[in-house]
């Protein structure tokens, strides 16, 4: 038979939630439980709902197969027009003696006409100066915007080179 547990008394447990509680540093304090069939500990369940909100954010914000706004993954400095989700895989990008090449594509349903106001509006905040509707400079390289449109929508070619 086993030898009968000695309970702890409910004064020496506060005590120690009161010790606990200030080496805390801020949030909810431990608080102490009594009733039932007994007395005890029990912490506050912020800090599990914190940690359960901060791992459901990074699972909805890991990256999937397409990236939907933002900027394109071959060319991190080139954004991605509101509606278009860039195709991953179909682009290319690599560094010349002469400069950099990259290629890459995106599709949306969105009128072509938003997305060159798109472009025309954000691009020369980046540095790009506008030649036309879809061509843009910076520095040594030229960047083409080639949309063409069918039924499922427009899909947009950009095309980075050197001059």
């Amino acid at each position: 038979m086993a030898a009968p547990v000695n309970p702890v008394p409910i004064a020496r447990v506060r005590r120690a939630v009161r010790a606990l509680n200030g080496l805390s540093r801020g949030g909810d304090p431990l608080s102490i439980v009594q009733g039932g069939k007994g007395d005890g500990i029990a912490m506050s369940m912020a800090p599990i709902r914190f940690l359960a909100l901060v791992l459901a954010v990074c699972v909805v914000a890991a990256p999937g197969p397409a990236r939907a706004g933002g900027f394109l993954g071959t060319y991190e400095d080139l954004p991605l027009a509101p509606g278009l989700t860039e195709i991953e895989g179909a682009g290319v990008s690599f560094d010349s003696p002469n400069g950099r090449i990259v290629e890459a594509y995106a599709r949306g349903k969105v009128a072509v006409a938003e997305i060159l106001r798109f472009y025309a509006a954000t691009l020369p905040q980046l540095g790009w100066t506008r030649e036309s509707d879809v061509v843009y400079r910076r520095e040594a390289e030229v960047l083409r915007l080639g949309p063409a449109t069918d039924r499922g929508g427009v899909t947009i070619h950009f095309a980075v080179s050197p001059e």
